[in-house]
């Protein structure tokens, strides 16, 4: 916010881009959105001094822009009509804060943080519906996705012993 942070400076936790919109989750607590060419700011979301902003994801196939927060918070939203605040949220988990959001496709959305729980939610509803979830041996701190036709492969990483392991979504 600005009186913590009256030169607007802070780190990056995370950026996401598609096409011209770029979204970076900062350690001010805010989320921007950026024009990725000329880097002006069109919007800032999540701003939160409770639960900061941690990592940020745009989805690839539709207008939906997804933050997650210290707290264990995932907040969803349309692009296209910011200034209505967010479509939808998660409750937080109260294992602490999610690290990584991924879309991935089917409108999917998977979590991962310091609970130890790689998540999967539904987009295409504005509560986030909860589809499964899967418990890993290290706390998140990234997930990544790839489509190989039927299935959708997960790569994940984190916790103090250096964890990299994968799973399949079909």
């Amino acid at each position: 916010g600005g009186l913590r942070n009256p030169d607007r400076k802070a780190f990056v936790f995370s950026i996401a881009a598609r096409g011209r919109i770029l979204s970076a989750a900062l350690s001010d607590g805010s989320l921007r959105l950026l024009d990725s060419e000329t880097l002006q700011e069109l919007a800032t979301l999540c701003v939160s001094n409770e639960a900061p902003a941690l990592a940020t994801a745009i989805s690839p196939t539709s207008p939906l822009l997804a933050c997650s927060d210290r707290a264990g918070g995932v907040l969803l939203w349309d692009l296209r009509q910011l200034g209505r605040g967010p479509l939808g949220e998660t409750e937080s988990s109260g294992g602490g804060a999610v690290h990584s959001v991924r879309f991935v496709p089917g409108e999917l959305l998977v979590t991962g943080g310091d609970d130890r729980r790689l998540c999967v939610h539904e987009t295409r509803t504005a509560q986030l519906a909860l589809q499964c979830c899967a418990s890993v041996l290290s706390p998140l701190l990234c997930v990544d996705a790839a489509a190989d036709g039927a299935s959708t492969r997960l790569a994940t990483a984190g916790g103090s012993i250096g964890l990299v392991s994968d799973s399949n979504i079909g």
